[in-house]
């Protein structure tokens, strides 16, 4: 992992942006800046009758020789409330009790920002692993971002 972290120690086209993601379970994007090779992401979803909140630390590294596209990948935590359990099958009546969910995510994907637009776009795969209910992995998470960038 180290060698992962700091071999493609160079530069990226990365800046701090906001925006939407469409994905099942998906609403609104954030990234923050780290450093030149790291942004931060917060993910707010509306999931399971409920809300979901996702911090994400991700590692960005060049695409097809393009100084405005990039892959990435990272790891981060989620915790949602909501008004049913993450089983696939929930019981007709489960909406009466409310329902607490943890658990960590990976993410990995390919961003592109529009050079003469404040624009980015990204396309992504972002599985969760829950360590609450009963479905311990939720394997529906791609999604496509598009980001205003400030």
């Amino acid at each position: 992992m180290a060698f992962f972290f700091t071999h493609f120690a160079n530069a990226q086209n990365i800046r701090p942006a906001v925006g939407v993601r469409a994905a099942y379970g998906g609403l609104i994007t954030y990234q923050h800046k780290l450093n030149n090779n790291y942004m931060a992401e917060g993910i707010l979803a509306m999931r399971w009758s409920g809300i979901e909140m996702t911090a994400l630390i991700e590692r960005y590294r060049p695409a097809f020789n393009n100084e405005n596209a990039n892959w990435f990948m990272g790891a981060g935590l989620h915790l949602g409330f909501h008004g049913r359990d993450n089983s696939i099958n929930p019981p007709q009546n489960s909406n009466t009790t409310t329902y607490i969910n943890i658990g960590f995510d990976l993410i990995g994907g390919l961003a592109y920002n529009f050079p003469e637009m404040p624009f980015n776009v990204s396309l992504d795969y972002k599985p969760a692993f829950h360590l609450t209910g009963e479905r311990w992995f939720v394997g529906e998470g791609l999604g496509l971002s598009i980001r205003y960038m400030l």
